[in-house]
């Protein structure tokens, strides 16, 4: 009985759930992929729905692109001997994509993931504005965590996928 039900386990949605028709075409309208994803509720609607609601989220392509790019780039960073501090740091003022450390300097990483050069390279896209708004993020960083280092460098890491679906990476050291 339970294989016939679409989510199976200790905390099932009320059975015959279904997506709706609505969500569905909202995440084709925004050019995206459709995912479920079950939220906690309250205590109230814990009791009447096992404790979860299914919640739907649309994903955009170029935001998965840019997520796997982080990641290629985390993994590539960790490859070269960088220790990796933090990933996707946010205050009021912006984002870090990566925060690393190589020995006694802190590392900024940004981070830009492309599908093709028609706009430039992914390294051409960070400005010195970037760069410096980049490095007003790290003294940031750094006072929230209490930490000191020697120096701070920016770094950009570009990643680049090929028509055949393969990936480059490259790095550039000291942007900034």
């Amino acid at each position: 009985m339970l294989a016939d039900q679409p989510f199976a386990g200790a905390r099932d949605p009320p059975t015959g759930y279904s997506p709706t028709s609505a969500s569905l075409s909202a995440g084709r309208r925004a050019r995206g992929i459709v995912v479920h994803r079950l939220r906690r509720r309250s205590a109230g609607a814990v009791a009447a729905l096992a404790g979860w609601l299914p919640e739907v989220v649309v994903v955009k392509a170029k935001d998965l692109l840019g997520r796997h790019g982080e990641e290629l780039a985390a993994a590539f960073l960790a490859d070269a001997g960088l220790q990796i501090l933090d990933r996707n740091w946010r205050c009021p003022e912006g984002e870090i994509d990566i925060i690393a450390r190589a020995g006694r300097t802190l590392v900024i990483c940004e981070v830009k993931t492309r599908s093709g050069v028609q706009f430039g390279t992914p390294l051409e896209a960070v400005t010195r504005t970037k760069a410096r708004r980049l490095r007003r993020l790290a003294v940031l960083w750094v006072r929230a965590h209490g930490l000191v280092f020697d120096q701070i460098r920016i770094d950009v890491v570009g990643v680049l996928r090929a028509a055949s679906g393969e990936f480059s990476v490259d790095h550039v050291p000291g942007v900034g």
